[in-house]
């Protein structure tokens, strides 16, 4: 097993807490640090850390994102569920502090993300949409897909 730890950043450090997370982060032997400043591209960034995770074949791209926290075992413990695409509870940084997990509704007759709370205090939870920030995703699921793997918008 092996993987990129693949930072999508702005070009100017936003949170200097994210920055002493990572230097604490428990990796596996093997595990390389990509970090891409893309400008407000996003979706850019992304890509270019699957573009890097396939050219070095490795099995694992976490993706992190320069503004939020994480424990030092954050990694360790995804990697222990063994599925294609695992993601941590992640809360906003602002109030409400609601979770960036997402199910679709309907709204109008139109669809739409709806907000989701957890239905259980641990392990894991199916959920229609989440935030990318910690997400571990498993080179599989990038091979089954055509580039681009991410883009802006709908």
């Amino acid at each position: 097993m092996s993987g990129i730890i693949g930072v999508v950043a702005s070009e100017a450090a936003r949170w200097t807490a994210f920055w002493t997370c990572l230097e604490a982060l428990e990796r596996p032997p093997g595990w390389i640090l990509k970090v891409v400043t893309p400008g407000a591209d996003i979706a850019a960034g992304r890509n270019a850390l699957v573009e890097a995770m396939l050219a070095a074949e490795a099995t694992h791209l976490w993706f992190l994102d320069d503004d939020h926290v994480f424990a030092p075992d954050t990694l360790k413990r995804l990697l222990a569920h063994d599925v294609p695409i695992v993601a941590p509870l992640v809360a906003r940084r602002a109030p409400p502090y609601t979770p960036v997990m997402y199910d679709w509704a309907e709204y109008n007759g139109e669809p739409v993300w709806s907000p989701r709370w957890p239905a259980k205090t641990a392990g894991l939870e199916e959920v229609d949409g989440c935030g990318a920030a910690g997400m571990l995703i498993q080179r599989e699921v990038f091979e089954r897909l055509k580039a681009p793997w991410f883009t802006v918008g709908k």
